[in-house]
């Protein structure tokens, strides 16, 4: 995608925030709502030429994606995980500060104590640090 596409994907207040990486290193913003298309297209694209099945490695939630070979996505295998922790503590790292309720809310919903931390996994290796001393 050229820069123009990807800042029509920005989000805007109240939508549901995803960050991820360019091929050039920069991170950037994205709205849900926005890429859920470009990522239903990818699958159907990728379905179209053969492959076996589908792995989205983002934790972030992409509910109504259809695929005809399976489609492993890594939120939900983190979120199933937390059935065996239920009465333990998880430690969550976010990308952006607004991400830090809804993540909490979400494991919460799951019977998770949590501690919900952010820090751009793209972004200064010191704040990753900072965060993870956070968690310790």
């Amino acid at each position: 995608m050229e820069r123009a596409e990807i800042e029509r994907l920005a989000p805007k207040p109240g939508d549901y925030v995803l960050v991820t990486r360019l091929r050039d290193g920069t991170s950037v913003k994205v709205a849900r709502r926005l890429i859920m298309p470009k990522i239903q297209a990818c699958i159907k694209e990728l379905e179209a030429v053969g492959v076996d099945f589908n792995v989205l490695l983002c934790t972030g939630e992409f509910p109504r994606l259809e695929a005809r070979k399976p489609l492993i996505m890594l939120e939900q295998l983190i979120t199933s995980f937390a059935c065996w922790v239920k009465g333990g503590k998880i430690g969550v790292v976010v990308p952006e500060k607004e991400q830090a309720a809804g993540a909490e809310k979400k494991w919460r919903k799951r019977g998770a104590s949590v501690v919900v931390v952010w820090a751009n996994p793209y972004g200064d290796v010191k704040a990753l640090n900072s965060a993870a001393v956070m968690l310790a």
